[in-house]
């Protein structure tokens, strides 16, 4: 959602998912490139040119602001010549400061100093991006909105990303011991802001979680502090530095000492604060259900789902894609199929590394050849497992030389690595999904600036296709995988339209029960505190196979799915409109060759 401000959501290194892309960088600076891509880059244009060393200055500046986010984009920032602000070591703010407003209006008096019609290929699409991302932030910046929506939920809320921030931190030399201790003692006035945040919530009526939820997670921290694995994380991160004993001992005391004053100690205060204001959090309900609540979810939904597309045009198209989907799945049944034979469909794969290898052994299929990945994944400890969250792609700074790495809930997913539905989740989170994507991104990216720029829609609506695609290499019985996705994509969603229904319509838990079945009553709860979360995975997925079916039908026999998947890639996570562009430019050259 576009209502998190923090600095720590901007740099958290997860994804699944929440990724960003990720490249290693030439001497210049710049993203090697490959193919057409180098061609487009010889032949820039002066305003090319000039535009160039402006995305240079402005990543610069945007790290700059935060360690966070330099951190997050290289493991050596100061010999890209980024120099960090006094106060660069906070986790960030809860709504945006006068520095925020500041460098958004900087950035876009300097776009406007561009011509847009001058820039060529990914310059214009870069451009593009820039320039809809912060009007579209400074649009959404107003008082009206700042305090609508939670800070508390259960699966993307401020006492669990913390954890997992801390948990998934990496140390790329000894400056950085230092810089992480200064971060975990930011943690008291993080959270101090975040209680401050929700006290202004409460005076507004606005404040509304599940306190027990939370209540129970900085507990379970807290009980569990002697054998947390953040100590342990943050230890094997020491031994990376491959230090002497007594550097690496010091170092070690350094942080726990960071984590037993600053770090543990906040959760209790988290405790007794938010227990305090038990009387002022109210019931959980849909945004629709609040001042500004159904035009503050329609612009949640245009940041979801990377368009400018109105909430009844977004409804619409969730109506109509249901209903496509109900008239296929009885027609399959009509046609003597048994859907219960999709439920014990089993990959042969019995290992998430022999997913991983069976993945990489099958991708060329369908998209680009890149470059051999190296990769390490492991399984998460329990106490860093959400549910909900079954695996994600930890993404590397853009100079990274090590491999990338993927981690999966085995606490709740358990030990069935042969059904299909894991193996979509290795898929969508390695490749040809995020992991995949960042090494495409590595290879193609003509700057920098790049990496910033990633909307969720391509994100995670990319990944979720991805995975899909992965499934026709299986060599499953057809009428089989149809009836799977079908049934999938009928669950999917129908959550999509149960979220209209509870954020954009104001469906009570009441109403919402009677339509679904008390089954489901835990869904409201988190679709009302998480609005629009799937919107980017199953919208996003809808947007691009919407195009991929346009460009088949129009193709023919000249339809080459690696070609498509190359366009659909070109430039990264942008937002579907520049995408489209890319897409087209695809079936125009394919007509013609």
């Amino acid at each position: 959602m576009f209502k998190k401000w923090t600095a720590l959501l901007l740099a958290l290194a997860m994804a699944g998912c929440s990724s960003a892309p990720t490249s290693n960088t030439t001497d210049s600076g710049h993203a090697a490139q490959k193919g057409e891509d180098q061609v487009e880059q010889t032949n820039q244009s002066s305003e090319d040119t000039a535009f160039d060393e402006y995305l240079d200055e402005y990543f610069k500046e945007y790290c700059s602001r935060s360690y966070l986010l330099a951190h997050r984009y290289f493991t050596d920032y100061q010999k890209e010549g980024i120099t960090l602000k006094e106060d660069a070591y906070s986790l960030g703010n809860f709504v945006p400061t006068q520095e925020d407003r500041d460098f958004t209006n900087a950035v876009l008096e300097k776009l406007k100093g561009f011509d847009r019609e001058k820039l060529t290929g990914t310059y214009q699409a870069i451009y593009d991006q820039m320039t809809w991302s912060y009007e579209f932030s400074k649009e959404s910046d107003q008082e009206k909105y700042l305090y609508l929506g939670s800070i508390w939920s259960e699966n993307f809320g401020t006492q669990s990303e913390v954890y997992t921030y801390f948990a998934e931190f990496e140390l790329y030399n000894e400056n950085d011991v230092d810089a992480l201790v200064k971060v975990i003692d930011n943690v008291p006035q993080y959270f101090e802001e975040a209680i401050a945040f929700s006290k202004e919530q409460a005076k507004r009526d606005l404040l509304a979680f599940n306190l027990d939820s939370v209540l129970t997670y900085c507990q379970d921290t807290l009980d569990n502090q002697a054998s947390s694995p953040v100590f342990e994380e943050l230890d094997l991160e020491v031994d990376t530095l491959m230090l002497d004993e007594a550097k690496a001992n010091e170092y070690k005391q350094q942080i726990h000492d960071a984590l037993n004053r600053s770090f543990f100690p906040s959760y209790q205060y988290l405790i007794d604060e938010l227990s305090s204001m038990k009387d002022e959090i109210g019931e959980v309900v849909g945004l629709a259900q609040y001042e500004n609540g159904r035009e503050y979810y329609e612009k949640v939904l245009q940041s979801a789902t990377g368009t400018d597309s109105s909430l009844d045009e977004i409804n619409q198209e969730v109506s109509s894609a249901l209903m496509q989907l109900s008239t296929q799945g009885q027609q399959l049944i009509e046609s003597g199929f048994d859907m219960n034979s999709i439920m014990s469909i089993d990959t042969g794969l019995k290992s998430p590394e022999e997913i991983l290898g069976y993945l990489e052994e099958n991708y060329a299929k369908s998209f680009p050849v890149v470059n051999e990945m190296e990769y390490e994944i492991k399984a998460l400890p329990d106490e860093q497992s959400q549910s909900g969250v079954t695996a994600y792609f930890v993404n590397p700074p853009i100079d990274s030389t090590r491999p990338y790495q993927m981690r999966y809930n085995a606490r709740d997913f358990g030990q069935d690595f042969s059904s299909l539905s894991f193996f979509d989740t290795m898929a969508h989170e390695g490749i040809p999904g995020h992991m995949y994507q960042a090494q495409f991104n590595k290879e193609h990216f003509v700057s920098n600036a790049q990496y910033s720029m990633s909307d969720m829609a391509m994100q995670e609506g990319y990944a979720t296709y991805a995975g899909e695609v992965a499934q026709s290499w299986l060599g499953l019985d057809e009428q089989v995988l149809e009836g799977y996705k079908l049934n999938t994509w009928l669950n999917n969603y129908s959550i999509l339209q149960a979220d209209l229904l509870i954020n954009g319509a104001g469906v009570s838990k009441d109403e919402f029960v009677q339509i679904y079945g008390e089954q489901v009553a835990d869904i409201y709860d988190r679709l009302a505190q998480e609005p629009g979360v799937f919107f980017s995975y199953y919208f996003g997925y809808y947007l691009i196979t919407q195009k991929r079916a346009e460009a088949q039908e129009e193709l023919k026999d000249k339809f080459n799915e690696v070609e498509f998947n190359q366009a659909l890639l070109k430039d990264g996570n942008l937002r579907f409109s520049i995408v489209e562009e890319n897409i087209d430019e695809y079936i125009e050259k394919a007509k013609t060759s």
